[in-house]
């Protein structure tokens, strides 16, 4: 299941640079964005084409960005506790 859908937040870390399997550069990043309930959101970001891929290693830490676009909701658990978190799926396009 996917949802149109635009989101708005700070990235919570540099963005990475990465090569996939057939040897095509990709980028990935994390997003924070506020919920709201006064909670966060994070929303796993990936970048294919060049343009998306360049715009998305310009940006650092901290910095604002918003994607709009599919998106794929689903649940994951993070921290020592396995506290569950919302997350979300979203590759961009350019």
């Amino acid at each position: 299941m996917s949802i149109d859908a635009l989101i708005s937040g700070k990235l919570h870390a540099r963005p990475e640079s990465r090569t996939s399997k057939n040897g095509k550069p990709f980028a990935t990043a994390k997003l924070r964005a506020a919920a709201g309930d006064g909670d966060s959101l994070f929303v796993n970001v990936i970048a294919f084409e060049q343009a998306a891929v360049a715009a998305l290693l310009a940006l650092d830490a901290g910095d604002s960005l918003a994607v709009a676009g599919s998106v794929t909701p689903r649940s994951g658990r993070t921290g020592r506790a396995w506290r569950a978190r919302r997350w979300m799926s979203w590759p961009i396009r350019y």
